[in-house]
């Protein structure tokens, strides 16, 4: 709905799947589609002669049989990566996104989320064949070397529930090219990374920067950028599952502070 020459009103609704599928073990050994209903309400805007842009949206994303992938028992004995339906979630939050261009060479720009998720129903299994049951949620006996996970009212894996993305553009005119002097900052809040919900899972709250220059030639068909990432050299948990074996979460890292540089041409 166009509520104004440059600003409007949108809903929608729509629903979607994730293909079903099975693992490597003898019956039950498949997994369902994962279904999920999704709202959107939302806004888009630009003011001050098309140099202040600002776009809202509020969202309610509702899960069915939703997927788990994780290592746990098979049968008829072991252990190996399956996928299970582990019931419903839900996700609902707001975001914001700012972009103010008060010259054409200067460019600054927010984006900001807030994000709920739980687990209204969510029940897995996990091996026991190398050791006692390795999670923070409440268990029960399925079989000698299985158990049921309960973790239903958690929140979801890498969910915070605050992000922030700012950053700012400066572009200097030198000669034929441009030279673009970019810097910009990620701010999350506390999150976790598997669904074991063990301690050594969460990712604590962190601000990751970078900034990088970067000089365009004629046409921009030839650029070339010196950057550096991760200035802060943040630790970073990206992903944990924990294995049997080890008996401890395992954890994917993002990279440590990185600097380079990059060449690019256009055909």
């Amino acid at each position: 709905f166009d509520v104004g020459p440059a600003s409007l009103l949108y809903a929608s609704a729509s629903t979607g799947f994730k293909a079903g599928g099975f693992f490597a073990s003898q019956a039950p050994n498949t997994s369902k589609p994962e279904k999920l209903t999704a709202f959107t309400l939302g806004t888009k805007n630009r003011f001050l002669g098309n140099t202040l842009q600002f776009n809202a949206e509020a969202f309610y994303w509702k899960y069915k049989d939703k997927q788990v992938t994780h290592i746990g028992p098979i049968q008829p004995f072991g252990f190996n990566l399956i996928t299970e339906n582990a019931g419903r979630a839900e996700v609902y939050g707001v975001e914001a996104d700012l972009i103010w261009q008060p010259t054409r060479n200067d460019r600054l720009s927010v984006n900001a989320q807030y994000l709920h998720s739980k687990y209204n129903d969510f029940i897995y299994s996990q091996t026991t064949l190398t050791g006692p049951p390795q999670t923070a949620c409440a268990v029960s006996p399925l079989s000698l070397t299985s158990v049921t996970v309960n973790c239903t009212g958690r929140e979801l894996p890498r969910a915070p529930k605050w992000t922030v993305n700012l950053s700012y553009l400066h572009t200097f005119e030198i000669g034929a090219g441009n030279l673009d002097a970019m810097v910009g900052t990620r701010l999350e809040s506390r999150s976790v990374m598997g669904e074991e919900y063990l301690p050594g899972q969460y990712q604590k709250g962190y601000m990751l920067s970078n900034a990088s220059l970067t000089w365009r030639g004629t046409d921009d068909r030839y650029t070339v950028s010196v950057y550096v990432d991760n200035i802060e050299d943040e630790v970073v948990k990206t992903s944990s599952f924990v294995q049997p074996v080890v008996g401890l979460p395992l954890v994917t890292l993002a990279a440590p502070r990185t600097y380079g540089v990059r060449l690019g041409f256009k055909f």
